[in-house]
């Protein structure tokens, strides 16, 4: 068993840091931080999560292939990875799973540690993207618009992770809805090939987390610091997910996509580089200039969102909606005011527009954004 000296982990981020010394104490090594998928009842989580890892290996094609692991964690799957033929490389932005993950990888396989909307290489480097269990934390756009430039003709996007499956309530779920996902990835050109429901055989994990954490407490408070009450809290929130689990609001998935024909147009969320553009359509659209300041008021420091739709260097339209307090069936709520519907003259009739309008109304409708 491994002493809190030799423990590579105690620098991961709360609570992934957990999950790897709760693994070394109770299993004398963390090899891997995803979930594993039970086939067996007393099944060990390492054959669990080893289980999964041939999942994936399942969706490949046969090597050599160039396979880039968004979020590669610890580094065993990019490891095996390169060992089985692939021409493999993987990004974190997290500095310490860089770290271990060079130690377990060496020289197999290239490492960067970068987000991936920040990753920079040239289009269509890639055959498959592979997302185990990070997608929850990217911008479902900005991911599969990321995911479209880098794949290759015909390339896969390869996605096993928790999801939404069902509204659990008012406001935001901490996990990306489902069906939002499917809408946004066919939006950007993926054609869906396989989606498997794989939760049940998930869920346990969940069950190994809570006992192992509650058995070992002691030991992890001390070796890495940590309040009563953190635990306490952490095994709370475990608790709560494993209770989502049980009611069918959240699942455990694995997507697979095929890259396909561009859309015409390229949906994006705005950011302050398309200040220019959108100030040119306005005029364009309304004949009149909007100042910097007024699209800042509008839209700036959280205040607003707006969707983009353009292609081939130029913005065909553009919706917005500026959010505001209000009260709803008694009670708050945040709304979302509709504003600047603007389509540039040479894309009318609206469709432009109708993809955008459909695009952030689903991410109403799912959590994702306001109610309207």
């Amino acid at each position: 068993m491994s002493s809190a000296r030799e423990s590579s982990c105690q620098g991961l981020t709360f609570p992934l840091n957990v999950y790897a010394r709760v693994l070394e104490l109770a299993e004398g090594r963390a090899e891997n931080l995803h979930y594993g998928l039970f086939d067996q009842e007393h099944q060990s989580v390492p054959a669990a999560q080893a289980r999964s890892t041939e999942l994936v290996f399942e969706q490949l094609p046969p090597p050599p292939c160039r396979i880039l692991e968004v979020g590669c964690g610890l580094g065993s799957t990019l490891r095996a990875l390169a060992e089985r033929g692939y021409l493999s490389a993987g990004i974190t932005p997290d500095p310490e799973q860089i770290q271990i993950a060079r130690e377990r990888v060496g020289d197999k396989a290239r490492l960067e540690c970068v987000a991936f909307e920040d990753l920079d290489v040239k289009p269509a480097s890639f055959e498959v993207i592979l997302l185990q269990e990070s997608a929850q934390y990217l911008d479902p756009l900005a991911l599969f618009n990321k995911a479209y430039q880098l794949l290759a003709e015909n390339g896969r996007l390869l996605v096993l992770d928790e999801v939404a499956l069902r509204r659990t309530g008012p406001g935001r779920d901490n996990l990306h809805r489902l069906p939002y996902l499917l809408n946004q990835a066919a939006r950007c050109g993926f054609v869906l090939e396989q989606q498997t429901d794989l939760s049940r055989q998930a869920a346990p994990t969940l069950d190994y987390l809570l006992a192992a954490i509650a058995q070992h407490r002691t030991a992890l408070r001390a070796d890495l610091a940590l309040s009563e009450a953190t635990l306490d809290e952490l095994l709370a929130s475990l608790a709560r997910y494993r209770r989502q689990y049980a009611d069918g609001n959240y699942g455990y998935v694995l997507l697979r996509w095929r890259r396909g024909p561009a859309p015409r147009w390229r949906v994006t969320a705005a950011t302050a580089a398309d200040e220019p553009a959108i100030r040119q359509l306005f005029e364009q659209v309304f004949g009149r200039p909007m100042s910097s300041a007024l699209l800042q008021w509008k839209y700036g420091d959280g205040r607003g969102q707006a969707m983009l739709a353009g292609g081939e260097g130029r913005l065909a339209a553009h919706y917005g909606g500026v959010s505001r307090p209000i009260r709803y069936f008694g009670r708050s709520a945040l709304a979302c005011q509709i504003t600047d519907v603007m389509v540039a003259p040479a894309e009318r009739p609206y469709s432009a527009l109708m993809l955008l309008v459909t695009t952030l109304n689903s991410a109403t409708a799912s959590g994702e954004g306001c109610i309207t």
